[in-house]
């Protein structure tokens, strides 16, 4: 073996040691000086872009697995962890492309099936996914990840029960975050899942992290009237519902007792990220950074009030609140209960969580703000157009919402409602999914076994503008929220288009989020406390025609004179809450 192979040889062995015992930066800098000794050798710049992918470098890793592609273009495992890249960015075309190239090299190899898998589903051909799922566990049969992704589709149907199972029989084999993770989130969807069964869930999760030690006590100043530094940490700083939520909450706080600092954690960006990072105090991209890093950031930005954002979904970081980088933690945004000691707090309102009502089980301390949401009114919807029952149509009921809301336990909702109105109407519509034909296919199915007709159902496929998406309501009379997890945008949507929402409210906060939207415009006798009212309620509003009439024509009207779109005060409600929340729980023992 020439000098120059055996050098190569010892730091990709070295490498791969590295990477084994977790100093994977160390791993990079040693497949750099390899990438220089061997710069033509594809392996090389594939091992690169596999630990840029682990730093989550992932521009970095896209350039690395596209030198070993120019070099060896039916390099395998250079396909499969691209389209896994990609997969992460968002770019799911790319991604498709160089999956389907991977499984056209290795046809039953399982890592390859399973990102096409997971590109598939995304693109919303869950049946194609199921079907290449499935074809990986019959190689692999115990492989949690693959089962942890077949529970994910079961759950993307509206079949939370069966993806439960999937999920406890992944946690059987082998503890897995991203499983533990999908377990608790799936009883939110699953109306047969009890506060014992979810509290288990939780409990599960954060006992993976119980070995997680915080960092030594903060030594903030117990000040209570200075200006207070206070983080947002977020993935969703970008086009995302999220962001449209406390965007406005970011970029109008008064400066002079808040100092703003955003820790964006989406590794690209667009246009709503520009307008943030340029609109708060302190913009930190930190999407390559992992927790320990991120926390020793934030503890270095001296931040007095970490508000971590929509905590248990996509790329967020909940664990954060284990690590304890500031004096207090806050959630917003997300679903329900961290279960962690060192979540403080968590932002709510009254309606959803009703004071000595609430029907859920919290650790945090609820910070009720007025009203809950603050929403962007969309700048180029188009006009309010009369209900199409009016022009001599049937009464049309619709739903924009993810199929995953669209549970078993709604769609016999739906199916009644339909039925207490004779010759009504249902639209479907969810980004591109409902254009996929197995997806029209099954929902045709479970609605014939629930006696509704496929003549009766009305699926939408993509429109690529805003503007298109939200003229569609124009085909709906009465939209109909699901169960037990209530729409939040698209119900926003529905009502600024003028289409009055239907809502069944329930017991937990993301069964009350309905309720609370209505509340707020004054409609809350459209939200319904049990699956006769809800029924009757629809019943009563499709056979009201003048009411359906005066609701589109006023509901803009509605939308401009509440709290939903007053963000100069709703900003001032969050700061309040902050505030007191620092003066309570921070300065206590000790003030200016």
């Amino acid at each position: 073996m020439s000098t120059t192979r055996h050098s190569l040889a010892q730091l990709m062995g070295k490498a791969g040691q590295a990477v084994q015992s977790g100093r994977v930066a160390d791993a990079d800098a040693l497949l750099r000086q390899a990438a220089r000794l061997a710069p033509k050798d594809a392996a090389v710049w594939c091992n690169l872009g596999m630990v840029s992918a682990m730093r989550r470098q992932h521009a970095d890793a896209v350039r690395q697995f596209t030198r070993a592609l120019a070099l060896a273009p039916d390099l395998g495992p250079a396909h499969v962890n691209l389209a896994r890249v990609l997969f992460e960015q968002e770019r799911y075309g790319e991604a498709e492309k160089h999956a389907r190239r991977a499984v056209a090299l290795q046809p039953d190899g399982p890592m390859e099936l399973k990102i096409l898998a997971d590109v598939m589903v995304r693109r919303g051909r869950v049946g194609e996914g199921a079907d290449l799922l499935n074809r990986a566990l019959a190689l692999r049969p115990d492989w949690v990840d693959a089962l942890n992704s077949l529970a994910s589709v079961h759950r993307l149907e509206g079949r939370p029960h069966q993806a439960i199972a999937l999920y406890r029989r992944c946690m059987a084999i082998r503890p897995l975050e991203s499983a533990a993770r999908n377990l608790v989130l799936t009883h939110y969807y699953d109306a047969a899942s009890d506060r014992d069964s979810l509290a288990a869930a939780v409990a599960g999760w954060v006992g993976l992290h119980a070995g997680i030690v915080p960092l030594p006590p903060p030594a903030n100043d117990r000040d209570r009237d200075r200006r207070l530094r206070v983080g947002y940490v977020s993935a969703d700083f970008r086009n995302h519902p999220v962001a449209g939520n406390v965007g406005p909450v970011l970029t109008g706080h008064d400066r002079s007792a808040f100092e703003v600092f955003a820790y964006g954690l989406n590794p690209t960006g667009d246009s709503v990220t520009r307008t943030l990072s340029g609109a708060v105090d302190h913009w930190r991209m930190v999407a390559g950074l992992d927790d320990a890093a991120l926390a020793g950031r934030i503890r270095a930005d001296g931040i007095d009030i970490l508000v971590i954002l929509a905590g248990w979904t996509g790329d967020n970081r909940l664990r954060l609140a284990a690590l304890r980088p500031a004096p207090l933690q806050v959630s917003w945004h997300d679903f329900g209960t961290s279960g962690l000691t060192g979540m403080d707090a968590w932002i709510t309102d009254g309606i959803i969580h009703p004071p000595d009502q609430t029907g859920e089980a919290f650790c945090e301390e609820l910070l009720r703000l007025p009203c809950f949401y603050l929403e962007s009114v969309p700048p180029d919807a188009p006009e309010v157009t009369l209900p199409p029952c009016l022009a001599g149509r049937p009464v049309t009921f619709g739903s924009f919402n993810h199929p995953i809301k669209m549970t078993d336990a709604t769609l016999a909702l739906w199916a009644e409602t339909l039925r207490a109105v004779p010759d009504s109407r249902l639209v479907l519509k969810y980004r591109d999914q409902f254009g996929e034909t197995g997806l029209r296919h099954r929902f045709a199915e479970r609605f014939a076994a629930l006696g509704i007709a496929g003549e009766r159902l009305v699926f939408l496929g993509q429109t690529q503008e805003t503007r298109d998406h939200l003229a569609a309501y124009g085909m709906v009379d009465i939209a109909l929220d699901t169960f037990p997890f209530n729409g939040s945008t698209t119900t926003w949507q529905a009502l600024y288009m003028g289409v009055p929402v239907v809502s069944r409210a329930g017991s937990r906060f993301v069964g009350r989020v309905g309720l609370s939207l209505l509340t707020a415009l004054g409609l809350d006798d459209l939200a319904a406390g049990s699956d006769r009212d809800f029924i009757a309620a629809a019943a009563a509003l499709a056979a009201d025609r003048d009411r359906l009439a005066a609701l589109r024509a006023g509901m803009r009207g509605r939308v401009a004179t509440s709290p939903l779109v007053d963000a100069p005060a709703y900003t001032r409600s969050v700061e309040a809450a902050l505030r007191d929340l620092w003066r309570r729980r921070w300065c206590r023992d000790g003030s200016a």
